[in-house]
């Protein structure tokens, strides 16, 4: 028995040193630690997304998604600390699915992101440009998942 609540309690510690790691290194801070993302990372600070983690951008929408993320970041750690990057093959991944989540009112969590399914005008939280034409015509969906592309 004393084994078992043991072994529990490892399985506690490891799981919350597993977590607090996953969470400390998706802040912007952190990103910002590479020299080629400290750009990135300033303009960011600058613009409307902000108030948004990096990951909620960065990641596919969901738990699997953050996760898949975090384990494709493990490459990105390696290159860096092997001063393998290449500075000319950065390229922001971007999801347009994550994009339309919030964008569309279907994120609770961003009430006052601009909504791509209102028509220009029609309340403070329309769009300056409509979006009506790319939303019925399913435009976003044939941009490639990893799209960098938005407007």
């Amino acid at each position: 028995m004393k084994r078992v609540i043991v072994a529990s309690g490892l399985a506690l510690v490891l799981l919350i040193l597993i977590v607090g790691t996953m969470e400390a290194t998706s802040t912007p801070n952190f990103c910002a630690t590479c020299h080629q993302i400290k750009p990135a990372v300033s303009a960011w600070a600058e613009n409307p997304h902000k108030g948004v983690a990096c990951l909620k951008c960065h990641a596919d929408p969901g738990t699997l998604g953050y996760v898949k993320r975090k384990v494709g970041g493990l490459k990105e750690v390696y290159l860096q600390l092997t001063d393998s990057y290449d500075p000319n093959n950065i390229k922001a991944r971007l999801n347009t699915a994550t994009c339309i989540e919030c964008h569309s009112g279907k994120n609770k969590a961003y009430p006052k992101a601009k909504n791509i399914t209102l028509d220009s005008g029609s309340s403070p939280l329309a769009p300056p440009v409509s979006h009506k034409e790319i939303l019925e015509n399913d435009l976003l969906s044939r941009l490639p998942p990893d799209s960098s592309t938005w407007s």
